[in-house]
């Protein structure tokens, strides 16, 4: 039985080959796509990548702009830029160094009415310049976090938060050695905090704000050299928090929520390119859209199901688009109702491909309801085919055709978990070891015979 076979009938179409399109940006593309911003009030988005306008192999730190189906750079910075905000009538970029422009700068620059200006000075522990990561606008306010130990001359451990015409820190945190804050957003009327640090006598790598001091939420991330939180994003009234987190020693592998009380796992949480957990990785980014939970990242399955870098979370259970980039996905964003995502660099075979469009259709996120093989005529399923997981984990298989026969086990992305040769007799129970993990759904498919079942791991 053709492969595709098995999967038309989960589904509308959408090619493996067309799910995806590259976006060729006007730079020449030197490595790595650090983030993606949607700016609805300029109708634009904006690429942060490790680039070269002018085309030699030596980047210069431009940000690309898309917009009106038209690209376009903005400013070339002595550093990477990794975020940008609008904040009132001004632009906001994080990085970028000591210059954009040959103007001065030190960690984010100021955009408005086609003048660039610096817009705050931000050091590190010794004094050295030091930038910036990420804007939050939490309740009304504008927040900056990153590497950075000093905002306008106060200590700020990271996070700083912008009062009038400068930047003010936001309470105490009593840290070891200087933190590298990724991630700020609010949970049960508090702010959150992840990142790589660790608060002396309490916990690592995430913190609630008490309204005067930072303090390890619940463990914090154990293990791991500490760990490392990269992305939050809160979702049906619980914090979800992703990055370098250990599942040996956490509730989670690469992920894990906390329900106010406790951190819990998120299924069976995120694997490597082995679908292993033998690496730390993790999300860099999470949204939530429509409600759903999207995150991206350095995993290659989210719950067991192979994802292309991307995966969608229900509340319940993961799932996936239909593949195209690898081998990560760096960043994302929705504009237009339309997924943008920023690849590693490889589409369907082609190397050096920064930033991706999907073609398909959001709302079909709800049900994972895409295809992902070329269209074959369906056939009339071998209603005698039985397969069940049996509590030791062994596939168990009746009502095969007597004979040699090929039997193949695929995940939802129609990619081969298992294939086996057998020779059945009447009557016979087949019983296979197959590589798999509890709540993921597999398609057995019995070749030349049109039978093909859907089965769970309980």
């Amino acid at each position: 039985m053709p492969l595709a076979t098995a999967l038309v009938a989960l589904g509308p179409a959408l090619s493996a080959q067309n799910a995806w399109s590259p976006m060729q940006p006007p730079f020449n593309y030197v490595g790595y796509m650090y983030n993606i911003n949607a700016d609805t009030i300029g109708d634009a988005l904006y690429f942060h990548a490790v680039v070269s306008v002018v085309g030699n192999t030596f980047p210069d730190h431009a940000v690309a702009v898309y917009k009106n189906g038209q690209w376009d750079t903005l400013g070339l910075f002595a550093n990477q830029t990794t975020d940008v905000i609008r904040w009132h009538d001004t632009l906001l970029i994080a990085g970028g160094g000591a210059s954009v422009n040959g103007i001065p700068i030190s960690g984010v620059a100021a955009y408005v009415n086609g003048t660039w200006s610096g817009y705050g000075l931000f050091q590190g522990y010794n004094w050295q310049a030091a930038d910036p990561y990420r804007f939050r606008i939490i309740e009304g306010d504008l927040y900056a976090i990153g590497g950075f130990t000093y905002a306008d001359g106060h200590l700020c451990n990271g996070i700083a938060k912008r009062e009038g015409n400068e930047w003010v820190n936001v309470g105490f945190m009593d840290v070891g050695d200087p933190p590298n804050m990724q991630d700020l957003v609010e949970y049960n009327g508090e702010l959150i905090v992840c990142g790589v640090f660790n608060i002396i006598g309490e916990g690592t790598s995430i913190a609630r704000f008490d309204g005067s001091e930072w303090h390890t939420l619940g463990p914090g991330i154990i293990g791991s050299f500490g760990g490392a939180g990269r992305s939050m994003a809160v979702y049906q009234g619980e914090l979800y928090l992703s990055g370098a987190i250990d599942g040996a020693v956490n509730p989670g592998h690469g992920i894990m929520r906390w329900d106010g009380t406790q951190f819990l796992p998120v299924g069976t949480g995120f694997q490597d390119i082995d679908g292993l957990q033998n690496y730390l990785i993790g999300a860099l980014d999470m949204k939530v859209r429509d409600g759903l939970l999207w995150a991206s990242g350095t995993f290659s399955y989210a719950g067991n199901q192979a994802t292309p870098g991307i995966a969608i979370w229900d509340g319940t259970s993961w799932c996936a688009l239909p593949p195209g980039p690898t081998p990560e996905v760096n960043a994302f964003e929705f504009f237009h109702d339309t997924l943008f995502m920023g690849n590693h660099d490889v589409l369907y075979g082609q190397q050096d491909v920064p930033a991706v469009r999907f073609n398909g259709n959001l709302a079909e996120a709800a049900t994972c309801a895409w295809s992902v093989g070329v269209q074959e005529e369906a056939v009339q399923l071998d209603q005698s085919l039985g397969a069940r997981f049996g509590g030791d984990g062994r596939l168990y298989l009746s009502g095969l055709p007597d004979g040699a026969v090929t039997v193949r086990v695929m995940n939802m992305l129609g990619q081969l978990v298992h294939s086996a040769g057998i020779n059945t007799g009447p009557d016979q129970q087949i019983v296979l070891e197959v590589p798999t993990s509890p709540g993921q759904v597999l398609l057995v498919a019995v070749d030349g015979h049109g039978a093909v079942r859907t089965v769970r791991l309980e």
